[in-house]
């Protein structure tokens, strides 16, 4: 990294408010380069997530429908959530996995991690890919959620992606880390 960007001085933080699923902390800062540099800042103290690539057998993958509140519209997404106290990346993913779709598969790997939004959030999003899924259980969703499983072809996929039907951020960059191990093996 840059040797001359240093990481600023947080003077003072306090937390705003709690959520369910985050806190919101408001923080006094002071660059380390310049002492004139001083403001207030907000960040979203958040679990980490955790996002699903699953493929059945027939190289298809599983996709949930869901209503997002914070665009007010029905999305197409890979199966995620958040990250429970305690519990590994892949146990997190296989549960969400089950719980969201009914499905269980026969193995699991880490293939990538991003920073959602490191501007105003200090969680980290991991994404697995858990292969051989079939269909074992009725979902087990939490008390808001609505969710509609969907399988497509892998190989079309992208063409949702294209067309905008598929618009999550998170998922697309979970998909561009499935790419990337299919090109590898391919090699």
């Amino acid at each position: 990294m840059s040797k001359y960007i240093k990481k600023w001085k947080i003077e003072q933080e306090k937390l705003i408010r709690q959520y369910p699923i985050f806190s919101l902390f408001e923080m006094e800062s002071s660059s380390a380069l310049d002492e004139h540099k001083k403001g207030s800042f907000v960040y979203l103290d958040c679990p980490n997530w955790v996002n699903v690539i699953a493929l059945t057998s027939d190289e298809e993958l599983v996709l949930v429908e869901q209503y997002r509140h914070g665009i007010r519209d029905i999305t197409l997404e890979i199966p995620g959530g958040l990250c429970d106290e305690g519990e590994s990346i892949l146990e997190t993913g296989i549960r969400e996995l089950a719980e969201e779709t009914g499905y269980v598969g026969s193995r699991a790997e880490l293939i990538g991690t991003v920073q959602p939004n490191p501007a105003y959030q200090n969680n980290l999003c991991h994404t697995i890919v858990v292969y051989d899924v079939e269909k074992k259980y009725q979902q087990d969703l939490d008390e808001h959620e609505e969710i509609q499983v969907h399988l497509h072809r892998l190989d079309y996929v992208d063409q949702l992606v294209r067309e905008g039907k598929i618009q999550n951020s998170m998922v697309i960059s979970a998909l561009y880390f499935f790419h990337n191990i299919q090109k590898n093996k391919s090699n």
